[in-house]
């Protein structure tokens, strides 16, 4: 990874930090609203199924 990246990176995460500790968060953050994805895959072996259908039309892709 570039040193410039992980240098954004790090000061982003320091801020969030320093946010959680003063119990500050900006406004502007919101709960996103649940998407059907989330709402399809709710155990371990929806998400595998999922990923073994998202494997295969990959594979066929190929």
């Amino acid at each position: 990874m570039k040193p410039e990246l992980r240098e954004k990176m790090n000061e982003i995460l320091r801020m969030s930090d320093e946010a959680i500790v003063a119990g500050k968060l900006p406004a502007y953050v919101t709960p996103s609203p649940p998407d059907a994805l989330s709402e399809a895959i709710r155990t371990q072996k929806d998400a595998d199924d999922f990923m073994a259908q998202l494997r295969a039309i990959t594979a066929n892709r190929d």
